[in-house]
């Protein structure tokens, strides 16, 4: 009797936490799951403006004439490194937007999981009573009510801890790495902006005559060639920062998660037969 007794007042505990969304239980999981998805965010800006400054660049034409017009796009060799940018800063939004997914979720879904286990506790409460009166018709219910258990605890508690634990377990294991990646993004992006300064700039100047057009084509020369030899220097810095950044979001948001979620399920079945 006593023990049929907690497990209703178990089941209705879950049920009230059903109705409020867990924010006991979950709200930490979506606290984790909105810093991912802003530091995503603040990624894909980096890189987009990475990638918006190496799109301009490769459009600029140098020209001039000397008796016959010639023009010619120095930095369109920078087209390469562009379209990688490109596809990382996609790949970083894609992993932002499973941790927005992921922040917007859990809640229902630990929701779902607390309905689950208050079903499957107040079958275990009424168990005696139910295979007293049915005998061997109460058996399969009996079995949903320790699946629904079981299935509950795993959505209710074991996913979003699993979600605010590997987050932070892996913002501790990944801090310096994050950093290192970060700066040297920003640093690439930082100089992105000044170029884009320097083409308003050269853009905007007026040359006359032979001798000015002559000044000016080699001044032009020499701010794009200086360019392309900067982002060909720190192509390959660039691109394994991106990746390492790309890296650290899948470790965070669903790698380590799900690893925690396999070891606490296996724990929880090791228990149960036990």
């Amino acid at each position: 009797m006593f023990r049929s007794s907690v497990l209703l007042l178990a089941a209705m505990a879950c049920l009230v936490l059903a109705l409020v969304q867990a924010e006991p239980v979950s709200g930490p999981a979506e606290r984790t799951a909105e810093r991912a998805a802003a530091a995503g965010l603040g990624v894909y800006v980096a890189l987009r403006s990475v990638n918006a400054a190496l799109s301009v660049a490769q459009e600029v034409e140098l020209g001039g004439s000397f008796g016959f017009s010639a023009n010619a796009q120095p930095l369109k060799v920078l087209e390469p490194i562009d379209d990688t940018v490109e596809r990382v800063a996609g790949a970083v939004f894609s992993v932002a937007l499973l941790a927005g997914v992921l922040a917007i979720g859990v809640g229902p879904v630990s929701s779902l999981g607390f309905l689950l286990l208050a079903a499957g506790l107040a079958i275990q409460a009424m168990r005696g009573p139910l295979e007293r009166g049915a005998g061997a018709v109460a058996r399969p219910l009996c079995r949903a009510g320790s699946l629904s258990n079981m299935t509950g605890l795993l959505l209710a508690v074991l996913l979003p801890l699993s979600l605010a634990l590997g987050g932070t377990l892996g913002t501790v294991v990944t801090q310096q790495k994050w950093d290192s990646a970060m700066a040297q993004v920003s640093a690439v992006e930082a100089q992105s902006k000044q170029l884009l300064g320097v083409q308003e700039e050269t853009g905007g100047s007026e040359a006359t005559g032979v001798l000015g057009q002559v000044r000016g084509a080699i001044e032009q020369a020499g701010d794009y060639g200086e360019a392309v030899g900067y982002y060909l220097a720190e192509a390959d810095d660039l691109l394994k920062a991106s990746l390492t950044l790309v890296a650290i979001f899948l470790l965070r948001t669903l790698i380590l998660p799900l690893t925690l979620v396999a070891v606490m399920v296996a724990l929880l079945r090791q228990m149960a037969r036990q």
